[in-house]
């Protein structure tokens, strides 16, 4: 390798390049699309931006479009990508409320075309998909910043959230219209964080703080702005090196979720090969 070549290989590896190609290739591998530094509008700077990352995975049954059994699922996850190798990110947690509980906030959905009550297939999307953990992060810090600094982990909250408000603007299918469709279309969103480097949760067990390291993290995010009507989000904060597992276990759900709402409906999946 020439001399040119070895320092722009050696300043490539300070960057989060590498960290994002990775990450893309894991997903791409399980057959998941992936779409590179996607540009959003933030309603709140008035400008585009990009977040780093929105992978989406995919089910449907190999009937016609224009079948009355047709049903598509998708599972998309809007991904900033961090590296926290000198800073540790800190979250401080507490209880999940039963209210937490019973909004189950961490899915928001738009769907089309189902022939069931409303109520009726969003207690299987609870119930089958992602469910909270007992306890949730609060409020967050990057430890050794010198100063409590917070920016970081506050910039990748916000531009997932940000992101996911976009992608469900931009989605074609009109929950508002769904009389209009013969087939079903479900969409779910995540926003995700995947980081590289330490995270730990804090929380006070017997007036004491108790500091435990983690490898994932649910975050409660409160987001007010005039520009975005909703305001409570979970965001799911992953370390990098557990990511295979994830996807896994994401799989997984979906393809249970995919099969208990495909026997709501009344469709049958005796063609549909989920391996």
């Amino acid at each position: 390798m020439t001399e040119i070549k070895e320092k722009i290989l050696q300043d490539i590896l300070k960057t989060g390049f590498p960290l994002e190609m990775e990450v893309a290739n894991k997903f791409k591998r399980n057959h998941w699309s992936v779409d590179h530094n996607t540009y959003y509008i933030d309603k709140d700077e008035l400008k585009g931006r990009e977040i780093d990352l929105v992978v989406t995975y995919f089910l449907s049954n190999p009937v016609s479009v224009l079948s009355s059994d047709y049903f598509e699922l998708h599972f998309v996850m809007p991904i900033e990508i961090k590296l926290a190798n000198k800073k540790p990110w800190v979250f401080f947690s507490s209880e999940t409320t039963p209210f937490e509980q019973l909004m189950n906030n961490q899915i928001i959905k738009s769907s089309v075309g189902f022939k069931s009550e409303h109520h009726l297939y969003y207690e299987l999307i609870k119930n089958h998909g992602t469910t909270l953990n007992e306890n949730l992060g609060r409020s967050f810090y990057e430890a050794f910043s010198g100063n409590g600094s917070r920016d970081d982990i506050y910039k990748a909250l916000t531009g997932t959230i940000k992101t996911l408000e976009h992608l469900i603007e931009d989605c074609s299918h009109d929950e508002e219209k769904s009389e209009e469709y013969s087939s079903r279309y479900l969409y779910l969103y995540e926003p995700t964080i995947l980081v590289k480097g330490s995270m730990y949760v804090a929380k006070i067990e017997n007036e004491n703080i108790l500091i435990e390291e983690t490898d994932y993290v649910q975050v409660a995010f409160n987001y007010l702005s005039p520009n975005y009507k909703k305001k409570d989000y979970i965001v799911h904060v992953i370390n990098h090196e557990k990511l295979p597992q994830y996807i896994s276990y994401k799989e997984s759900k979906m393809k249970l979720l995919y099969k208990k709402l495909s026997e709501l409906e009344g469709i049958s999946l005796e063609e549909v090969d989920f391996a």
